[in-house]
C-alpha cells in the first residue's frame, strides 16, 4: 500500500518548471514504469510500477469526460470540451466548435488550448495527443506543436498500397483509426518523441498517420522476413522528403527493439555520405530515449570490421556504405556476423552503388558495395527508407530489399499539409558563347563528382564566366528582393563547382557589401562546401570547419538570423532542413533522384509558405526537360501529383482572381461603380487613402443592397453568409497575395503590381478579426504612393482625417459625431469601426462584470445581426451602435451615482440580474446588500479559495444569511448564490489583494 501511495505521490505532486519539461518527465514515467521498493514478509523488494498495462489493454480503465470544470491559476473556472482518462491519467484533450459558427474554426480552437496551456497548466503535464475539431475537419498535434504542425489524421490499409479507408469525416477516421484502446496505447508507447530545435527550446513531436501506419507495417514485416519463412527482404518505405523520414526510421528501431520475438537485435544504419550519417546519428542521439540505448557512429572500415564481428546482441551503428570496401588483397567480403537478428536500415535506398552485379573496375570484376554487405552478414534482412521513388527499371533495389512496405507521396504530404508544392520558375542567363550546349551538358551530368576532370573545367568556364555570374547576381538580387517584400524567407542559390561559388559570392557582395562578414556569426550571405588542403587563399576563406558549419547550419535553421542566402554545390541538399528556407536557385544541371532531393529543400511547412503559396525553385539553366523526365520517373513509380507546378499556372490563376475582383468594383451601388484604374493612378496621398477607403466603402455595401437593387446571382442568394460578397473578396485577395508572392517577379507580372497593391489595401481596412496564432507577420504589398504603409496595415485608415476632424477632439457619442458620419462617404467602414470599438470597450471595461458584459454582448451581435439581414440600414445600425455606447458609459457610470465600487457595482448587477429583486427592492437596499457581499468576500477569501470546498461552502452560508437579512427574494436566493461565487469567481485576484 506504501509503494501504491508513493507512486499516486510521484505522478501527481504539483512541480514548477517548463510545461514540456514537466510533461518529458512525466511521460518517461508512463513508459517505463516508476521504481519502488517495500517490504513483504520482511524482505526488501525492488520492482516497478507500471501506470498503464501496455501489454493487455483489458486491464486499464478508460474513460472519456465531458465539460469537466478546472479551477484556472487566474480564477475562474476553465472547461475542456472531452478530456480522455486512462487511468485516471488525462492523456488526451479535445476542444470542439460549432461548425455553424462563422467565428469558430479550428485555429479559434487551437488559440483556446494554448489560454488552457497557460491557465490550468497541470493538465498539460499528462497530455499526449491534442484534437481540435469543428465536426467536420479534425487535426491532431503535440503538446509543443503550432498550428500548422496540427495534421489530419487518415486511416491507412498498408496491405492494400497504402490504401485510404473513410469512415465518413474526418474526426470518425481519428476515432476509428487512433483512438481505439490498443491504438491509442500503442501509439503512447512508441510513437512519442521529445528534442530540442536549432535554438535550444525542448519540444514534442507525436506521429502523423503515415508514419503511424508505415512503421507498424514495416515492424510487421521484419518480424516476417526475419522468421523461417521469411526471406530477409523487409521491403522499401517511400515517404517523401519533408515528411519526416528521419523520425519514422527512429520510431521503427524503437519499436523493433522491444519485439521479444527478435531477442534484442542489432541495427546498423547505412548512408551514403558523411553529412546523411551525421545527420541521421544526430536524430538517433537526440532520440535515445525511444531506443533505450545510446547509438554508435562507426569511425572507420576496421571499426566496422571489429564492431560488427565482435557484437552478440543489442547495439545501433551507423556507418556509409563505403565503409564495405574491400582490402587491396581481397576479392570478396570477409563474413563478420552470421547472427539472423541483425536488421540493416538502408537510407535513399536506389543509389547505383548499392548494386549486386558485377561490374569491371580497374582491370577487375567488382560486385556493387551491397553485394560486399550482403556478404558480411549473410543472414541479415534490409529495409530501404526512400523519399524518392524506386524506378521500376532498378531491379537491383528491389532485389535486396523487396516491395514497398508503405507509400507516402508527395501528393498525400500536400494534400494533408505535412509538406507544402513546389513552384518552378523558369529565368535563364544566358551563356557567354551561343553554342547548343545541351549534348555537351547531358556528357558532363554522367561525370563523377571530380573536379579535376577537365570537362568538369569546361562547364565550370561556360556557367561561371565573369560577364554570366554578374548578371546572374543581379537578377537574384533583384528576385530575392521581390520575393522578401511581403514575407521574410531564406534562400540557398546551387551552383556547379566551388570556384563559381566564390566568384558569385563576390559578385553579390559587391552590389551589397553590407551582407558580407568576415565573422562565422555575422553577415547575411555565406558559401557551405569542402575544401581540401590545395586551395588558394580566396577559397579556403569560405572553408570551415566542422564546428563552424554547425553554427552556419543553426544560424541558417533560425527565421530570426540575419544570415538569409547561402550558396552551395552539394552540401545541404539532401537531408538537410531548414522549414524558414522558401526559395531555392538552380545553377547547376541536375536530373533524376538528385534533381528531386534538391528541390525538395523549400517544401518544408513554415509560416512564410502555404498550399497556395508554396516554395520556389527559380531555374538559370533551363532544366525543364530534365524536370519533366524527373515527373515521368516519379509518377511511373506509381507517384500521385506533380513534382513541380509551373509559376506560368500561378499567374494564369492569378489573372483569373483579378478578373473576379474587378467584377465586384464593376457592381453598381446606387447607380455607380468604383473606378479602379483612376484610384491607383493617384500619385497624392491623401487622396489615395480616401479611394482606398471608398473602395472598402464599396465592397462592404454590395452585401446591403435589397434583392430589386442588384443582379442578384443565383451563387449568393443561396449562401447562408450575410456578407457573402465581403468574404469573397477577402479570401480572393488573401488567395491572389500568396500567388503574387510565387510570381510577383515575373515581367509579365510587373503590370499588376500596384493594382493587387490596391485591393490588398482595401483588404487590410476590412479585416475584421485579426487571427492569432498562425505564426504569421502579413505586410502589405507595396503602394507607389503610400512610403508609410503602417497606416493601412493596422487594417485602420484614419477615418477620422476622412471627416476633417482630430480623433482627440471629438467624443465618439456625441450627436455631432453621429451626424458627421452619417453624412460620410464610407458609411459602412464606420459600422465596423464602431463594432470594433465597441467591442473593445465591453471587453476592456466590462471584461470583470459579468452581466454587464453579456448584456452588451447579446445587444451588439442581435443589432448587427439585423443589419446583415437587411431589417436596419446603415443610417439606423450606426444610430443604434452610438446609441448602445452611450447606454454602455450610462450603465458603467452608475456606480458614482450609487456610490459603489467597481467591484461592488460587479456584484449589483449580479444581484439585480432577477427581475423581481429589482421590482421588490430598491437600489438603496441593493446597493447595501452588494457593498455587504463585498465585505463578506473579502474577510473570507484567502489565496486559491476558488479551489477550497470548506472555504466555498462557508462562504455560500454567509451569502444566504445576507440574502435573508435584506429580504431578498427566498424563490430566486440560489440562483443569486450561484451567480454571487461565479462573479467572485472573475475577480479573484481583485478579491484576495484589496
Amino acid at each position: 500500500e506504501s509503494a501504491v501511495d508513493f507512486v499516486v505521490k510521484s505522478v501527481t505532486k504539483g512541480d514548477i518548471g517548463e510545461l514540456v519539461g514537466r510533461n518529458q518527465e512525466f511521460y518517461k514515467r508512463l513508459r517505463d514504469g516508476v521504481k519502488v521498493e517495500y517490504r513483504k514478509n520482511g524482505e526488501q523488494k525492488f520492482d516497478v510500477a507500471r501506470l498503464v498495462d501496455f501489454e493487455h489493454w483489458t486491464n486499464n480503465r478508460f474513460v472519456m469526460v465531458n465539460q469537466l470544470e478546472i479551477r484556472s491559476r487566474k480564477g475562474g473556472k476553465r472547461i475542456p470540451d472531452i478530456i480522455g482518462f486512462v487511468n485516471g491519467l488525462p492523456l488526451v484533450v479535445f476542444e470542439l466548435k460549432n461548425p455553424l459558427r462563422e467565428s469558430a474554426d479550428l485555429l479559434q480552437a487551437f488559440n483556446q488550448l494554448q489560454t488552457y496551456k497557460d491557465e490550468i497548466a497541470d493538465l498539460f503535464v499528462y497530455n499526449q495527443a491534442l484534437i481540435i475539431s469543428d465536426g467536420l475537419n479534425t487535426r491532431l498535434g503535440s503538446l509543443s506543436a503550432d498550428f500548422q504542425r496540427f495534421t489530419p489524421w487518415k486511416v491507412v490499409d498498408e496491405k492494400a498500397q497504402s490504401q485510404r479507408l473513410d469512415f465518413g469525416d474526418e474526426l470518425q477516421n481519428l476515432l476509428n483509426g487512433l483512438l481505439t484502446p490498443q491504438k491509442l496505447l500503442d501509439y503512447v508507447r512508441y510513437f512519442v518523441l521529445f528534442e530540442r530545435n536549432s535554438n535550444g527550446t525542448l519540444i514534442k513531436k507525436i506521429a502523423a498517420y503515415h508514419q503511424y501506419y508505415g512503421v507498424n507495417e514495416a515492424v510487421e514485416s521484419t518480424l516476417f522476413a526475419t522468421s523461417e519463412q521469411g526471406d530477409k527482404r523487409i521491403g522499401v518505405m517511400w515517404h517523401t522528403q519533408g515528411s519526416g523520414k528521419s523520425i519514422s526510421m527512429l520510431f521503427y528501431a524503437g519499436k523493433l527493439l522491444s519485439q521479444p520475438e527478435l531477442k534484442n537485435p542489432t541495427i546498423l544504419v547505412v548512408t551514403d555520405r558523411n553529412d546523411l550519417d551525421g545527420q541521421l546519428f544526430q536524430t538517433f542521439s537526440s532520440g535515445k530515449d525511444l531506443i533505450k540505448q545510446t547509438p554508435q557512429q562507426v569511425e572507420d572500415r576496421e571499426a566496422l570490421r571489429q564492431l560488427l564481428s565482435e557484437r552478440e546482441s543489442g547495439g545501433v551503428f551507423f556507418t556509409t556504405i563505403q565503409k564495405f570496401g574491400l582490402e587491396e588483397t581481397e576479392d570478396k567480403f570477409p563474413i563478420l556476423n552470421s547472427r539472423s537478428n541483425i536488421i540493416v536500415i538502408s537510407d535513399e535506398a536506389h543509389r547505383s552503388q548499392y548494386g549486386l552485379t558485377k561490374k569491371l573496375h580497374n582491370g577487375k570484376y567488382q560486385a556493387g558495395y551491397a553485394r560486399h554487405l550482403r556478404d558480411a552478414l549473410p543472414n541479415a534482412s534490409f529495409i530501404g527508407f526512400t523519399g524518392t521513388p524506386i524506378s521500376l527499371e532498378d531491379k537491383d533495389t528491389q532485389e535486396v530489399f523487396g516491395r514497398y512496405v508503405s507509400i507516402y507521396d508527395l501528393q498525400d504530404a500536400v494534400e494533408d499539409g505535412a509538406t507544402v508544392p513546389i513552384i518552378y520558375e523558369a529565368r535563364q542567363i544566358q551563356l557567354a558563347e551561343k553554342t547548343n550546349h545541351e549534348a555537351l551538358f547531358a556528357e558532363i551530368d554522367e561525370l563523377l563528382e571530380n573536379e579535376d576532370n577537365p570537362k568538369l573545367r569546361l562547364r565550370e568556364k561556360l556557367l561561371g564566366s565573369e560577364a554570366r555570374l554578374r548578371d546572374l547576381a543581379m537578377d537574384f538580387v533583384s528576385h530575392f528582393s521581390k520575393r522578401n517584400e511581403q514575407q521574410d524567407g531564406k534562400a540557398m542559390i546551387v551552383v556547379s563547382s566551388r570556384q563559381i561559388c566564390v566568384d558569385l559570392y563576390h559578385q553579390i557582395t559587391a552590389l551589397h557589401p553590407e551582407w558580407h562578414s568576415d565573422d562565422i556569426n555575422q553577415g547575411s550571405i555565406k558559401i557551405v562546401m569542402t575544401g581540401s588542403a590545395s586551395d588558394d587563399l580566396k577559397m579556403q576563406k569560405h572553408v570551415y570547419s566542422k564546428q563552424e558549419k554547425q553554427t552556419l547550419e543553426r544560424r541558417f535553421k533560425d527565421p530570426n538570423d540575419p544570415l538569409k542566402i547561402v550558396i552551395v554545390r552539394d552540401m545541404w541538399l539532401t537531408g538537410f532542413d531548414a522549414p524558414c528556407c522558401n526559395t531555392m536557385y538552380l545553377d547547376k544541371p541536375m536530373k533524376g533522384h538528385n534533381l528531386m532531393q534538391a528541390i525538395a529543400r523549400v517544401n518544408r511547412v513554415f509560416a512564410n509558405k502555404s498550399r497556395e503559396n508554396g516554395g520556389l525553385i527559380v531555374d538559370y539553366v533551363g532544366l525543364a526537360e530534365e524536370l519533366k523526365e524527373a515527373t515521368k520517373q516519379y509518377t511511373n513509380s506509381t507517384g500521385k501529383g506533380k513534382l513541380a507546378e509551373n509559376v506560368q499556372e500561378v499567374f494564369f490563376k492569378m489573372k483569373e482572381q483579378l478578373e473576379f475582383i474587378r467584377t465586384l468594383f464593376t457592381t453598381k451601388i446606387n447607380g455607380k461603380t468604383f473606378d479602379v484604374p483612376s484610384a491607383i493612378t493617384e500619385a497624392e496621398p491623401a487622396l489615395l487613402l480616401k479611394a482606398i477607403a471608398r473602395a472598402a466603402e464599396h465592397i462592404s455595401r454590395l452585401d446591403q443592397q435589397t434583392d430589386d437593387d442588384k443582379a442578384y446571382h443565383q451563387q449568393w442568394k443561396n449562401s447562408d453568409d450575410p456578407e457573402p460578397r465581403k468574404k469573397a473578396f477577402l479570401k480572393t485577395v488573401a488567395s491572389l497575395k500568396k500567388g503574387y508572392a510565387l510570381c510577383g517577379a515575373l515581367k509579365e507580372a510587373e503590370p499588376y503590381n500596384q493594382e493587387i497593391a490596391f485591393y490588398d489595401a482595401v483588404r487590410a481596412v476590412l479585416s475584421k478579426r485579426e487571427q492569432k496564432g498562425t505564426g504569421t507577420q502579413e505586410r502589405l504589398i507595396q503602394l507607389k504612393a503610400l512610403i508609410n504603409q503602417s497606416i493601412v496595415s493596422e487594417g485602420t485608415i484614419d477615418l477620422f482625417e476622412l471627416l476633417g476632424k482630430e480623433q482627440t477632439q471629438i467624443n465618439l457619442l456625441s450627436d455631432e459625431f453621429l451626424q458627421a458620419i452619417k453624412n460620410s462617404e464610407t458609411k459602412s467602414l464606420w459600422v465596423l469601426a464602431m463594432e470594433r470599438y465597441l467591442k473593445q470597450e465591453i471587453k476592456a471595461k466590462a471584461g470583470r462584470n459579468l452581466v454587464a458584459q453579456k448584456d452588451f454582448e447579446q445587444r451588439l451581435q442581435e443589432a448587427l445581426n439585423q443589419y446583415h439581414n437587411h431589417n436596419l440600414t446603415v443610417v439606423e445600425i450606426l444610430d443604434a451602435l452610438v446609441q448602445m455606447g452611450r447606454d454602455f458609459s450610462e450603465r458603467l457610470g452608475r456606480g458614482e451615482k450609487l456610490g459603489l465600487s467597481v467591484t461592488e457595482l460587479a456584484f449589483y448587477d449580479a444581484l439585480s440580474q432577477n427581475g423581481s429583486a429589482r421590482e421588490l427592492m430598491q437600489d438603496e437596499t441593493l446597493s447595501a446588500l452588494a457593498k455587504e457581499i463585498t465585505n463578506i468576500l473579502r474577510k473570507s477569501v484567502s489565496i486559491d479559495w476558488q479551489h477550497k470546498e470548506a472555504v466555498r461552502a462557508r462562504i455560500r452560508l454567509l451569502v444566504r444569511r445576507a440574502l435573508q437579512k435584506y429580504k431578498y427574494p427566498p424563490d430566486k436566493a440560489e440562483e443569486a448564490i450561484t451567480f454571487v461565487l461565479q462573479q467572485a469567481e472573475e475577480i479573484a485576484d481583485e478579491l484576495t489583494t484589496e
